[in-house]
């Protein structure tokens, strides 16, 4: 381990928010902690990796996932919990988050995900901010160059955009 990191725990068990930012600090880290999704996304964090308690049935990482998206924020996000189910594993994989795994119970494993998911974090973050950036370009088009820029994407030449335009 190299690099400090930031690590935002969200859980909504106090006793398992103190033992897993405990196990950050003694591993050298840094911990924030959060009561719920909505303490989380009224913090607006721009920087670090969600550590998300999946709660009983799996689906409260989804909730935090789409509450930051509804505030257009993001964070690289790992799930946890006792017992990960196969099918709560693929669904929160598949909705962009970098890992889940079973609950951390010592240093040494809270230094090997973190080890495991910051380079990841890192491409991931970069590839979010592309996305953003070209996003907000996207958005200060006028609707003519929104038009051109349709056609260009679906890989039609200049004369054909021209001829279906009427340009």
């Amino acid at each position: 381990m190299n690099t400090r990191a930031l690590i935002h725990i969200v859980s909504l068990d106090a006793a398992q928010r103190g033992r897993i930012a405990r196990l950050v600090f003694d591993a050298k880290h840094h911990a924030e902690i959060y009561s719920s999704v909505d303490e989380l996304v009224s913090s607006e964090p721009t920087t670090g990796i969600g550590l998300v308690n999946a709660g009983d049935d799996g689906t409260y990482v989804n909730k935090v996932i789409d509450s930051m998206a509804l505030h257009g924020q993001w964070l690289p996000l790992i799930a946890f919990c006792d017992q990960p189910r196969l099918a709560d594993v693929v669904r929160f994989i598949k909705s962009g988050a970098l890992d889940y795994v079973t609950t951390p119970k010592s240093v040494a494993e809270i230094n090997v995900l973190i080890d495991q998911v910051l380079p990841d974090a890192e491409a991931q973050r970069s590839k979010r901010r592309t996305f953003a950036e070209a996003r907000s370009r996207i958005a200060c088009l006028s609707c003519r160059e929104k038009q051109v820029l349709d056609h260009l994407a679906l890989g039609h030449t200049n004369k054909m955009i021209a001829r279906d335009l009427e340009i």
